[in-house]
């Protein structure tokens, strides 16, 4: 059970709003490969990958995946040191239709935030 089923069905479908927007959801400009990077710290490559393709991206290389019109590429972010801690996640550039990016970071911010769910 999760939080939206436990406050009705009709919670559980409504639609998410963006957390951040970057761009407009309809625009076409073409967002070029490096030009466009966000890190996701305690998220690591692997589990990015994942979410991804819970999101509906194919696997097109290693660490390359592909939505319509937009392409993923994943590395590990540089490590984070808060002193004695270190810890890393996940350097994920996008490139493509604008647009569909931000349809991605929609879904994907959320995804992060609450830890996959």
């Amino acid at each position: 059970m999760n939080a939206a089923t436990m406050r009705g069905p009709e919670v559980a479908n409504t639609e998410l709003k963006a957390l951040v927007t970057y761009f407009a959801p309809d625009c076409q400009d073409q967002v070029q490969p490096g030009e466009f990077v966000n890190d996701y710290y305690g998220v690591p490559v692997w589990l990015m990958q994942d979410y991804l393709v819970a999101l509906g991206a194919e696997v097109i290389g290693e660490n390359v995946l592909c939505f319509e019109r937009c392409r993923v590429d994943l590395a590990p972010a540089p490590r984070k040191h808060v002193g004695a801690l270190e810890f890393g996640g996940s350097r994920v550039s996008f490139s493509g239709c604008a647009g569909k990016i931000q349809e991605v970071l929609d879904k994907l911010e959320w995804k992060t935030l609450r830890c996959g769910g």
